[in-house]
């Protein structure tokens, strides 16, 4: 269990090059792009591609960033959230956009077997 007001970050390490997407669904069903994501993903605020997909082979990239972490708020309601993390040889079209309904979501990620283009994991936390 992770109480609420915790300070967080990923740390994704590839060893293919390839596309990385990380969704958060949180206990609610509202779901929000990890990575790539122009808003943070590590690299200085003057770099003119925020994008950093694809990934490069054993580089280390920090989700927010370098010097940031997420934070479950304060007020959320307790409950599960997941995170769900996928690498792909190829681009997503859908991950690409950025935007993704639940249907989406549950197609790629629960529907998908994992195979040497793509691989996924979801990794569910409880929060309080």
């Amino acid at each position: 269990m992770i109480p609420n007001g915790t300070y967080y970050k990923l740390k994704l390490t590839p060893k293919k090059v390839g596309y990385i997407y990380v969704l958060l669904k949180d206990n609610l069903g509202k779901i929000k792009f990890l990575f790539p994501t122009r808003d943070f993903d590590g690299q200085s605020p003057d770099s003119t591609n925020k994008n950093p997909n694809p990934v490069n082979v054993n580089k280390e990239y920090n989700i927010p960033g370098q010097d940031s972490s997420f934070r479950l708020k304060q007020d959320e309601s307790a409950g599960i959230s997941s995170f769900y993390i996928a690498f792909s040889k190829k681009a997503n079209n859908i991950l690409e956009k950025g935007v993704i309904t639940q249907k989406q979501l549950e197609s790629i990620f629960c529907k998908r077997a994992c195979s040497d283009n793509f691989a996924f994991e979801r990794i569910d936390f409880y929060h309080n």
